[in-house]
């Protein structure tokens, strides 16, 4: 897989066509409700997949094409000691500790993380054996990396 330089749209030329395609098509007046907009997503998602040919694959349909992957395996499920706290991203990978929000990471929404306390004032989260970062009372931004040297 290939991806493009940050900041640099021309390096993914096709896939820059697409976003305006769909946004001359579904956004451009905006629809006037959420539910609304949303139709209008799903129906051109439904043309584009569905209906219209694409060069790139020799005129035919996405979904003449695609075939679902296997099923992805349950979450693994990480037992930490008793003394550590138990930590419950949201959506957002977003956790309290110390009646503030801190991030952890999105990719950790859904998870349990382990809180192993360090001090009074900070702690290691880990993600099952995995040590992810510290969180201190002091820094509100959330998780610090681990420095590896």
């Amino acid at each position: 897989m290939h991806f493009g330089r940050p900041s640099c749209p021309q390096d993914n030329a096709a896939h820059e066509q697409m976003h305006g395609v769909l946004q001359r098509a579904t956004a451009r007046p905006p629809a006037y409700t959420l539910h609304a907009q949303q139709r209008r997503f799903d129906r051109w998602r439904w043309r584009y997949n569905h209906r219209r040919p694409h060069r790139g694959l020799r005129l035919r349909l996405p979904c003449e094409l695609y075939r679902p992957g296997a099923p992805r395996p349950p979450a693994q499920k990480w037992h930490y000691p008793a003394s550590w706290l138990r930590l419950h991203p949201d959506a957002k990978g977003r956790v309290r500790w110390r009646k503030l929000p801190r991030l952890l990471g999105q990719a950790f929404a859904g998870h349990q993380l382990g809180f192993k306390p360090l001090g009074p004032n900070h702690g290691a989260v880990y993600f099952g054996p995995h040590l992810l970062g510290t969180l201190h009372a002091t820094d509100r931004s959330g998780l610090r990396p681990v420095r590896w040297r």
